[in-house]
């Protein structure tokens, strides 16, 4: 694919001339040592075994005098010097004397270990409170294998500190790895988010030319870049990026087609056809009887005004597999995920026919019992009738869900009874607010105030103010105080990180209990997490209780522009533009005063 290739030149050349300067946080090489190792590295080079072993023995007296040679040599395009520096480089000091005593015993036999162990050691350094991550900082520039180096990326995009980021944002200039770009662009994010986005091309670029084991961080990064790509706009980009995920896997671990080019499709049923359309159907048509594509290309027919062709392709995807009850699961969640509610609900009604019988379902390590697949799909149909705004469905679906799980002695993964109950009774009090019916009304606010806390904000936010409205304020001030409680606590065990904020603003704004700690919460939020689309439709909720009703508008503009099918946040916007527009309206009507 010949685009790619220029892109990717592109993206090189954006890196470099965006690359922060020297700062006192970065971590550079020292200039080149001395005459001694450069000549023994060349030795490296020899046939001759003697002399082979002569330079090891030189590189490895010189010590840490040696050691910036010994690492630059360990990314030689000569791969048998690459291979020996790299011996050397493990067997040299891997701590310093000023390291803390934590890191110093973490380090003491770190060249010893294999690569797996040293990813563990990695891990370890993260969580030390002290001068941990002075040594990552140093890895990430001399550890010879990116498999360990990605994870100490993933080290970083995880931690939010500004004291550890400034660590990692100049990237050693001699070191062009995809590992030292992509820890420079998560670094970069929550501070200039448009230099940490081309950072972390860069990185795509060249782990594109040379992949290695990332354990998923590359994943990570596509899905920054796609993130940002989508509140953008940018669904050209999103494409790409989309390409360029399915050409560095186009498998997955199991040996299945990669996700990507799903997506890909999927991205062309929301917001295209994009450019490329025609190509990517030659490109990819080995995969297109795969039922997800067939059902993005039907919502394409859909979007183009041909009815007709995408009913007969949406008949072809459902009939791809009746048997299986794995595939009918993944596929309605694919559908979901997307907002194509009708499709997603025919896949998991399927289910019904087959959970009583599925020992032909190829798909499955052991059978289930038929109830627990039942369960899983009245679950699944809640979430679409969710989707809906129908909460009266969606309570009823989980009340079945939950009679199956009894029946079948299922295990809940991810919650607890007493939370999927309050989310029960949650929908149902929805439902009667819909329906006016106060009785009802008042029965199910009984349920929230004799019960365990609440561990879903959203419940709360519909909760205290319709307690409010009955008068019952000391029940109100019970039932937000134990929400807030608990997201405090996890707000002091995540110091720094973003999605505790991000859920303390939302309780705040929408229940309209703290209006102005919200703002200023969901902005430090979306500050150090600029792609995440759910932390903006945050702040624009909390723009709008703070009576910014046109900043409100413009951020949720951009949401929806991210998750176009998704009825909540269209709502969303809608009222924030109508809020602006009638603020507005009295200004204009205001008549000119004359001199």
């Amino acid at each position: 694919m010949k685009y790619l290739a220029v892109d990717r030149v592109l993206w090189v050349l954006l890196g470099v001339l965006l690359a922060p300067g020297p700062t006192a946080g970065g971590v550079e090489l020292s200039p080149p040592a001395s005459g001694r190792a450069r000549t023994a590295i060349e030795g490296l080079r020899s046939a001759g075994p003697a002399v082979r072993q002569a330079a090891e023995k030189t590189l490895l007296s010189l010590g840490v005098e040696g050691r910036p040679d010994v690492v630059r040599a360990s990314r030689s395009d000569d791969p048998a010097v690459r291979t020996a520096a790299a011996s050397v480089l493990m067997k040299l000091p891997w701590h310093r004397p000023d390291d803390s005593p934590d890191v110093q015993t973490k380090l003491q036999e770190y060249g010893r270990l294999d690569v797996e162990q040293r990813r563990g050691v990695v891990i370890e350094l993260a969580h030390l409170t002290n001068h941990g991550f002075d040594a990552l900082a140093r890895l990430i520039t001399e550890e010879p294998s990116d498999d360990v180096k990605w994870a100490i990326v993933t080290a970083v995009r995880d931690d939010y500190r500004e004291d550890v980021l400034a660590k990692f944002r100049t990237p050693d200039a001699s070191d062009t790895s995809a590992t030292v770009f992509a820890a420079a662009g998560n670094a970069w994010m929550p501070k200039d988010a448009k230099r940490g986005a081309n950072l972390l091309r860069t990185a795509l670029a060249l782990d594109l030319d040379h992949p290695s084991n990332d354990n998923g961080e590359v994943g990570a990064t596509y899905d920054r870049l796609q993130n940002l790509a989508l509140l953008a706009g940018d669904y050209d980009q999103l494409g790409k990026l989309l390409r360029m995920r399915a050409a560095r896997n186009p498998v997955d671990e199991d040996g299945e087609p990669a996700r990507s080019v799903p997506e890909l499709f999927a991205a062309h049923a929301t917001f295209g056809p994009l450019p490329g359309f025609e190509k990517d159907l030659v490109t990819y048509r080995d995969q297109l009887g795969d039922p997800r594509i067939l059902f993005a290309l039907g919502k394409v027919y859909e979007r183009c005004g041909q009815p007709a062709l995408a009913a007969a392709t949406f008949r072809s995807a459902f009939l791809v597999d009746l048997v299986s009850v794995q595939e009918r699961f993944e596929q309605g969640d694919f559908l979901l995920q997307h907002g194509w509610l009708d499709q997603a609900e025919a896949e998991f009604g399927a289910i019904f026919d087959l959970a009583p019988d599925h020992s032909g379902d190829p798909d499955r390590a052991r059978p289930m019992p038929p109830q627990l697949d039942a369960a899983n799909a009245h679950f699944r149909l809640a979430r679409v009738a969710a989707a809906r705004e129908d909460d009266a469905f969606a309570a009823e679906h989980m009340r079945k869900a939950m009679d199956l799980h009894y029946a079948g002695n299922g295990q809940l993964n991810g919650s607890d009874e007493q939370t999927i109950w309050h989310e029960i009774n949650w929908h149902a009090l929805r439902a009667a607010r819909a329906a006016g019916d106060k009785d009802e009304i008042n029965r199910r606010l009984v349920t929230f105030t004799s019960s365990t806390p609440l561990r879903n904000p959203d419940i709360a936010n519909d909760v205290v103010p319709m307690l409010r409205a009955a008068g019952r304020n000391r029940e109100a001030d019970e039932v937000y105080a134990k929400v807030r409680e608990r997201l405090e606590t996890q707000t002091a065990q995540l110091p720094g990180h973003p999605m505790p904020k991000n859920n303390l603003a939302w309780l705040g704004a929408r229940s309209g209990e703290q209006k102005a700690e919200a703002l200023k919460l969901a902005q430090e939020a979306t500050r150090a997490m600029p792609d995440n689309a759910a932390f903006v439709d945050t702040l624009a909720e909390a723009q709008f209780q703070n009576g910014n009703y046109a900043e409100a508008a413009r951020l949720e503009a951009r949401v929806v522009r991210a998750r176009p099918t998704d009825r909540f946040l269209r709502g969303q916007l809608k009222r924030f533009e109508d809020a602006a527009a009638a603020k507005q309206a009295p200004a204009e009507k205001e008549p000119s005063k004359k001199d």
